[in-house]
């Protein structure tokens, strides 16, 4: 590999008959790569956001001529014009607008999102509102009346809505942070809060399945299956031998011909759980792709990202290696793709999860020397954040900042 060029990793994309457009997992970064071309182009450095972050987008979705970046540590909404290429940043109230909500952060904002009749809807993660977004105007709207149930139900402090499936105009949401289903009528905007009746420490991934509704533990557990007409449940956890995982075992449920497949979050087994009798195996030839040490720089915490299933065909991008996998379930043949570009970013990034740096302090390991306006652009990105900038600098910090920087 050619040591000027940097491998890329993604969590999100959106893919179109000659290309895909997708956001860099651990700095900020708008990339295309279009087919037959061996790099990805960098399109744009999202503008008044973190330039050295872990996830700042985790969905992006395209309308006509503008993509939608969704924020989940990144600050704002972004709207990127692939004609103009011109970001239009779309700013979010703050989570004290909304008043006092435990669960509430201004980190993790929305880990996935829904487009149903030219309206996005932005669904909360940790943000206090599912926002909906007129994809024609830019309009914003904000629907919160659900959130004050699901603080009232909580059993944990995870999150409000942590993945979705849609069946016609309903978006049924699987609940981090109680035992519950929350019903999205994105046509008439009505949401519906649905309790699961059993013990548990939240869901994660969900899928419907006719009258049938499949749920992933949060923390830890068994896979849920929740009988609609019935109000029962039925729970599946003898797992495979050698299956562990402490948090977060999977990230969301997909169906195929024989059964349903559990895409591994922080477990280290994609798992084949046969609807009729229950049993779950190890699908050994697609765990073996995610086995073993994560590579020199590779950030990620999860074993897999940007998963999706296509008939026999399952992709995902590997956290371990930053490599994108097509694996075929039945034979186990796969195809490896390595997305590389020639923009250059400094070795060790400035890397920062939320609003805490990597390390949760202002400590940086240097893999080589800072020089003085690298270090200074760190430490005026840090209070840029904090929105305490004159506090920290003081007229002696400005005044050495203004002559390296040559203001």
């Amino acid at each position: 590999m050619d040591k000027n060029k940097v491998k890329l990793s993604f969590e999100t994309y959106i893919k179109e008959a000659d290309k895909i457009w997708f956001t860099t997992y651990d700095h900020n970064g708008l990339y295309c790569k279009r087919s037959g071309n061996k790099d990805a182009v960098l399109v744009g450095i999202v503008p008044y956001e973190r330039r050295y972050a872990l996830r700042l987008y985790a969905s992006m979705k395209k309308y006509g001529n503008n993509i939608f970046l969704v924020p989940f540590f990144a600050n704002e909404i972004a709207v990127y014009n692939t004609v103009s290429k011109i970001f239009t940043k779309l700013p979010l109230k703050k989570i004290d607008e909304f008043g006092q909500k435990k669960l509430a952060n201004e980190n993790a904002k929305f880990w996935c999102s829904e487009v149903y009749d030219g309206f996005l809807f932005l669904l909360p993660h940790n943000y206090p509102a599912m926002v909906i977004i007129n994809m024609r105007t830019l309009e914003i709207n904000y629907v919160s009346n659900f959130i004050n149930e699901l603080e009232l139900q909580s059993v944990n402090n995870e999150a409000y809505i942590t993945d979705v499936c849609v069946e016609n105009e309903i978006a049924y949401c699987s609940c981090g942070c109680a035992q519950i289903i929350v019903k999205i009528n994105m046509k008439s905007r009505n949401v519906t809060i649905c309790k699961i009746p059993i013990c548990g420490n939240g869901f994660n991934g969900i899928l419907k399945l006719g009258t049938h509704i499949w749920l992933t533990p949060r923390i830890k557990g068994g896979v849920v299956c929740y009988c609609i007409k019935r109000n029962t449940v039925t729970l599946y956890e003898k797992y495979p031998d050698g299956f562990t995982a402490s948090y977060v075992p999977f990230h969301t449920l997909y169906q195929c011909e024989k059964g349903i497949i559990l895409f591994p979050n922080l477990s280290d087994q994609f798992i084949l759980l046969n609807i009729k009798t229950g049993e779950m195996e190890n699908i050994k030839h697609v765990s073996d792709l995610i086995s073993g040490d994560k590579i020199e720089d590779t950030y990620g915490f999860d074993n897999t990202m940007a998963y999706s299933i296509d008939g026999k065909t399952i992709s995902f991008m590997s956290g371990k290696d930053y490599s994108f996998y097509r694996v075929n379930i039945d034979t186990g043949e796969f195809y490896k793709t390595e997305f590389y570009t020639t923009n250059v970013y400094p070795q060790k990034r400035f890397l920062s999860l939320g609003n805490l740096s990597l390390w949760e302090c202002d400590l940086i390991g240097e893999s080589e020397p800072f020089d003085s306006c690298m270090f200074i652009e760190y430490i005026k990105e840090r209070h840029r954040l904090r929105n305490d900038e004159d506090k920290f600098l003081g007229a002696e910090g400005k005044e050495i900042y203004a002559k390296l920087v040559g203001i």
